[in-house]
């Protein structure tokens, strides 16, 4: 069993408690000063101290400076690229959907992303889960209105705090989620 687990002298929170034949993951503690680099410590509870032979590098934090889209259709599918820097710092990112108006019949939506390297991430738009219609029968069928719109946030490696496009760069709007195109 684990007991800690430190880089540099900081606290990196297990993901685990348990060592098992794979990896070992901890959530790591910030840093004041880059670069920065130590080994990995981890105490069991059989008094071992294992070193890792190779060390952990600390990088930059991601710095988003731009997406692709803040639109999609009903069923999902299209690819959300968020561009900026340091984003392969980044092992777990998350997108999160919220929707703007609390009379929805939505929820919020989450998605894992990947990374693309140190310059973007790509997420996968998640279809909208079905419920009822009502509300877009009301509407005339010449009127193109969003179904529902999204805050949009990106949640970074598992963090409780989660960043919304919008409150970084207003000129985005929320993400406007329609009906599927449908071709007569």
């Amino acid at each position: 069993r684990i007991i800690s687990m430190s880089i540099l002298g900081q606290e990196c929170r297990p993901l685990s408690l348990y060592l098992s034949n794979g990896p070992v993951s901890c959530l790591t503690s910030a840093v004041r000063e880059l670069p920065a680099e130590g080994s990995v410590v981890v105490e069991t509870s059989h008094g071992l101290m294992l070193n890792s032979p190779t060390p952990f590098k600390y990088k930059a934090n991601p710095i988003v400076d731009g997406v692709n889209r803040m639109k999609s259709i009903k069923s999902g599918g299209m690819h959300f690229i968020v561009y900026g820097r340091n984003m392969d710092s980044v092992a777990n990112p998350v997108l999160i959907l919220r929707p703007t108006s609390m009379d929805t019949e939505y929820s919020p939506l989450q998605v894992a992303c990947e990374n693309f390297g140190p310059t973007a991430m790509e997420c996968r738009l998640p279809a909208l889960p079905k419920v009822s219609t009502r509300r877009r029968r009301e509407l005339p069928p010449e009127e193109s209105r969003p179904l529902v719109e999204f805050d949009v946030g990106i949640q970074l490696d598992g963090l409780q705090n989660y960043s919304k496009i919008q409150d970084i760069y207003p000129q985005y709007g929320t993400m406007k989620v329609y009906d599927d195109p449908e071709i007569y």
